[in-house]
């Protein structure tokens, strides 16, 4: 095999990297300045030419597998605008794009695809602890099938939820006569990190020396095959040749965690019923009765295309006093306390986790598939030039005894609710830390909605926690100023109860001004310490009088006009007079005005009075 690493020293010495970047702007079409380009998604640079076709749903919905497959290069990594990793991913409706780069050659291509929604729906993707079930969901369309995503052909159920207790991340499936989508389990650590690890050298970081050499297992302190036939590998950053990682001989990783991880074979083609397997002795026996968590980290690595290729299930722990013993190449005879019964295949490291109850004394931990061909199940995923066979690498393997975990104390405002929760106890019974005796709830989720700051205690047969619910004094929102205007004027309203003030015109201020031409809602959410109300107010813009004076404006000297003000409810004159209708007899031509008002509103009139002197007679 061509070393990878020459490839890409030759290839960077042969131009700048600023020469390299391509850019696919959407449907296939290549935009690049600086290098030779084709359309439909490839590249061409140095007899290499780079090519990238994205291959849709096929019943083209939303949730549905999507991969992409790339040709021309030698080592690709893949970075969809979801974020996944992976050839293969799971995209809902819209627009995505996917980058792919060799990282031997430095080519990068980048390509868009549009995913239309489905026919129905489904319960978002979950997240669990080991052990744990995920409530799944559908509607609309139907009659359902469930599987897991990697078998579909297994059909788990036919109704409208399905029941998760995945042992480790799995994605299913739900499909109609139409469409099919696509949920995800996440199973994650839940004990804080492995404490009490009772395997020696988990990470395999421990070693007499470096590999160079597929089935250099026995330079990993404290691991064995099994004393078998068959020669599982170890990997390492400092190793040489086909088993130095990132670029394995059977799929390009780093370790999950540190330098180093190993890997066996759980089913080959060409070899009936050969396996491999790792194990190792306890640091100490397990305790009767007494449940442990047993984990570790799984990947195929990306698969090169030279070999391995397969998924396979049957990944399998088994416990036992002194070590099992591996016949020739042949599976262990033996039935696994903890078993994987569905196909495993990814790219990136996934979390594998089992509970088991200890019934003996055990001092030995046994990892590998121990059934033979006729009863796993397997399949290809990738084609490979080479031996094509089912692989796994392995790392950062846990073994530890489980003692029951509650969740972080919390807070919530008055009227809410949380839900609390517990793990790892044989049992789970709920109580007010102040009334021990009353059990209120037996579920490992406990919903609460206490009026006050309240403690409550989960127990099972041999330990007990705590968690404590703070409840925040509510907030009441409430809003003062006037709410009656007239039009044109103004007013301001102010809020008061909390810390933190939004209004919905948009001010952060506890204080806005206002000058509405028509009737308006005006609301305010009001915040502190977490918790918010919301008060509104109806500010009313009333129309302004129209004041009108009516009655003589001429006379002549001596005599006197009644001058009436109408269109209001109150009057004030400039005379001083408060009546809608004053008598004047002016010495002079004089102005008179008044002010009508309604509901708090005013307007103005006026009129002048013209006086006209009494001839004189001659």
């Amino acid at each position: 095999m061509m070393n990878s690493g020459y490839l890409a020293g030759l290839f960077r010495g042969s131009t700048a990297s600023s020469d390299f970047p391509t850019f696919d702007p959407g449907g296939g079409a290549l935009f690049s300045a600086a290098t030779n380009t084709t359309d439909n998604g490839f590249m061409s640079r140095f007899a290499f030419t780079l090519g990238v076709t994205i291959i849709p749903p096929v019943d083209a919905c939303a949730g549905d597998s999507t991969s992409v497959l790339a040709s021309g290069g030698i080592y690709y990594e893949f970075l969809w605008s979801t974020g996944s990793t992976g050839f293969t991913t799971y995209l809902g409706s819209g627009t995505h794009y996917v980058t792919v780069t060799d990282t031997v050659t430095c080519y990068m291509r980048i390509d868009s695809i549009v995913i239309p929604p489905c026919s129905f729906t489904t319960s978002p993707n979950d997240t669990i602890c080991p052990g744990d079930s995920a409530l799944l969901t559908v509607s609309g369309g139907g009659p359902y099938s469930w599987t897991d995503s990697l078998d579909i052909s297994t059909v788990l159920g036919a109704d409208s939820f399905f029941m998760a207790v995945p042992a480790f991340t799995t994605t299913y499936a739900v499909f109609d006569a139409s469409d099919t989508m696509y949920i995800t389990v996440t199973v994650i650590s839940c004990n804080g990190g492995c404490p009490g690890n009772m395997l020696p050298n988990s990470s395999f970081e421990s070693n007499t020396g470096f590999p160079t050499l597929s089935g250099d297992h026995a330079l990993v302190d404290f691991w064995s095959n099994a004393s078998g036939g068959g020669s599982p590998d170890y990997f390492h950053t400092s190793g040489s040749g086909i088993v130095q990682l990132p670029n394995a001989f059977v799929g390009t990783t780093f370790a999950n965690t540190g330098d180093a991880c190993m890997g066996l074979l759980l089913y080959h083609t060409a070899a009936v019923d050969f396996r491999e397997y790792i194990d190792v002795t306890l640091s100490s026996p397990l305790t009767i009765g007494q449940t442990y968590e047993v984990a570790f980290y799984v990947t195929n690595g990306v698969n090169n295309g030279l070999s391995s290729g397969f998924g396979a299930n049957n990944i399998g722990v088994h416990f036992s006093t002194g070590p099992v013993v591996q016949i020739g190449t042949a599976p262990i005879a033996v039935t696994p306390q903890v078993n994987i019964n569905s196909i495993f295949y990814s790219y990136s490291w996934q979390y594998m986790s089992f509970l088991y109850t200890a019934t003996a004394a055990n001092d030995h931990i046994t990892i590998g598939n121990f059934f033979d061909d006729a009863s796993t199940n397997y399949q290809l995923f990738d084609s490979v030039t080479g031996s094509a066979y089912a692989y796994i690498l392995i790392d950062d393997v846990c073994l530890t005894a489980l003692s029951l975990m509650a969740g972080n104390d919390t807070s919530i405002c008055v009227g809410d609710s949380t839900t609390l929760w517990a793990t790892n106890g044989s049992s789970y019974s709920w109580a007010d830390s102040l009334a021990m005796g009353t059990i209120l709830d037996t579920d490992s989720l406990f919903t609460v909605a206490p009026a006050m700051t309240t403690t409550y205690a989960v127990f099972d047969a041999t330990d007990t926690q705590y968690v404590t619910v703070t409840v925040i004094s509510g907030v009441t929102a409430s809003i003062t100023g006037a709410t009656a205007i007239c039009i044109g004027d103004s007013t301001t309203l102010t809020a008061s109860g909390g810390a933190g003030y939004l209004w919905n015109t948009g001010p952060i201020t506890a204080s806005i001004t206002v000058s509405p031409v028509v009737n308006t809602t005006y609301s305010v959410t009001v915040s502190s310490g977490g918790c918010t109300d919301t008060s509104s107010v109806t500010v009313t813009v009333i129309p302004p009088p129209t004041a009108s004076i009516s009655g003589m404006t001429s006379i002549c000297s001596g005599d006197s006009t009644t001058l009436t003000a109408s269109g209001g409810g109150t009057y004030f004159w400039n005379t001083g007079a408060g009546t809608s209708a004053i008598t004047v007899s002016p010495a002079s031509t004089t102005s008179y005005s008044v002010i009508v008002s309604s509901a708090g509103c005013s307007d103005t009139a006026g009129v002048t009075v013209t006086v006209s002197q009494l001839p004189i007679a001659n």
